[in-house]
């Protein structure tokens, strides 16, 4: 006859309501500062690129990923620290009427648990607690070093039809004036909006430089205080007639429907396409 199986013992009880309110409120709060860290950034580029009046689009660089360092690096120790304790049921003001560390179980106390007995902890496990405490915290900080790398690679639109680029130092590392551009080639396209987001036609605007080397801006890399509509039409005035080119200019209607243009918006972009 085979054997029951032993049911594991959690080598500590249960946590208390008020514990698991507090652990949960804790995992919360980590979630909202990881976000808050992927964000923040992300949206300090934008006002960096559009800080220069003239600038009426911007993309970003591979520069960003920058940025990936200090949020994984925050995500991976808070999300594993905060497992580890609550996976450990690690008391904060305990079960009442719970006698914790009797025979037979942990030592383990609650952190405000009043008249909480002395345990012993050797001067070596001391140390080696506060080394690991040092080095997580060197690790952190370390990690936030490459953090204002992300802020600054991109590459500008400005008004006039010129195009810059900056580094992850914020240094012009080229320049292009309107007279330097080669082609602009209007396309509509599909593009899908996440992961499970749905598909959508919308636009964007392709710069050939000289030497061959391609500028794309879509319409939503355009800055957010005029409709990107405007903001085209107004760069793409800036061109000679004779190097502008559309692509898929048969459907229009479908950007209209899937942007919810207003009937202004639409003639916008209907003159943005020479149909105008």
């Amino acid at each position: 006859m085979p054997r029951k199986a032993k049911k594991k013992m959690h080598r500590m009880p249960p946590l208390s309501i008020v514990d698991e309110i507090i652990y949960w409120t804790v995992f919360v709060l980590l979630c909202a500062a990881d976000i808050a860290l992927l964000f923040g950034p992300l949206r300090l580029r934008n006002v960096i690129a559009f800080a220069d009046d003239s600038v009426v689009a911007a993309v970003e660089n591979i520069s960003f990923l920058w940025l990936l360092v200090p949020w994984m690096t925050f995500f991976l120790m808070t999300f594993i620290g905060w497992l580890l304790l609550y996976e450990a049921r690690r008391p904060i003001f305990g079960k009442r009427n719970f006698k914790y560390g009797p025979p037979g179980w942990p030592k383990v106390y609650p952190l405000f648990m009043k008249n909480k007995p002395h345990v012993f902890v050797s001067e070596r496990e001391k140390k080696n607690r506060k080394r690991i405490a040092v080095f997580l915290v060197v690790v952190l900080l370390l990690s936030f070093i490459p953090l204002p790398w992300s802020f600054y690679g991109r590459t500008c639109l400005h008004s006039d039809g010129g195009i810059t680029q900056y580094n992850m130092f914020n240094k012009q590392v080229e320049a292009y004036s309107a007279h330097q551009i080669e082609e602009v080639e209007l396309e509509t396209y599909r593009h899908k909006s996440g992961k499970h987001g749905p598909w959508r036609w919308t636009v964007r605007m392709k710069i050939y430089t000289e030497g061959g080397e391609k500028h794309t801006f879509r319409s939503l890399d355009f800055r957010g205080d005029a409709h990107w509509t405007a903001e085209m039409l107004a760069v793409k005035n800036r061109f000679h007639p004779g190097i502008i080119c559309y692509e898929d200019e048969g459907k229009l209607k479908k950007v209209i429907e899937d942007q919810n243009l207003s009937p202004a918006e639409a003639k916008l972009l209907y003159e943005l396409f020479g149909l105008g």
